[in-house]
């Protein structure tokens, strides 16, 4: 996908700034190629420049340079339709419905389950590749009425929410 102009302005204020593949590896204490694989695991969301090159947008990332909980769940889900810049955009971007806040800000305050839900919702929407994509299994006990985007999920922190990665279920 290329973007010029102010359409690539526009996308860098809704998920940029970006990391290069080459400052970020070390950072992480990583190679380039374990970087990549990462991004190819959909642990870390990751786009291709208009050159070519691996950028990996910062604001996926709280305070240590640490993959978020579930991401891996999420960029499934998203991938069975959708290219990489509009994952980025879905994950990255805030959202309306949401509050204004993003998809990753959720996912950080504990709150996962809708978040997949509601990838998978768009992506049944949006895709005719959806033929082994299965609703995502909310957690025991789940009740709507306490979601609340603008808080933290009930016992849990935004930095350390309990549900463990690759657990969209949360049990």
């Amino acid at each position: 996908m290329n973007h010029t102009g102010t359409d690539a302005e526009a996308i860098n204020r809704s998920i940029g700034p970006f990391y290069t593949a080459d400052s970020l590896a070390p950072a992480m204490g990583l190679t380039e190629a374990q970087l990549v694989q990462l991004v190819t695991d959909g642990v870390i969301v990751g786009v291709h420049s208009v050159e070519g090159d691996l950028v990996v947008p910062t604001r996926q990332f709280r305070d240590r340079l640490e993959p978020a909980p579930n991401l891996p769940a999420l960029v499934r889900i998203l991938r069975h339709g959708l290219g990489e810049w509009t994952i980025a955009q879905w994950v990255l971007a805030p959202a309306p419905s949401w509050e204004g806040l993003c998809a990753i800000d959720l996912i950080f305050r504990g709150w996962s389950y809708p978040v997949l839900l509601e990838a998978w919702r768009d992506v049944m929407r949006w895709s005719d590749n959806t033929a082994a994509l299965e609703e995502p299994a909310g957690p025991v006990g789940w009740d709507w009425d306490a979601f609340d985007p603008t808080e933290n999920a009930p016992g849990r922190t935004p930095h350390h929410p309990r549900i463990r990665p690759g657990d969209a279920r949360g049990e």
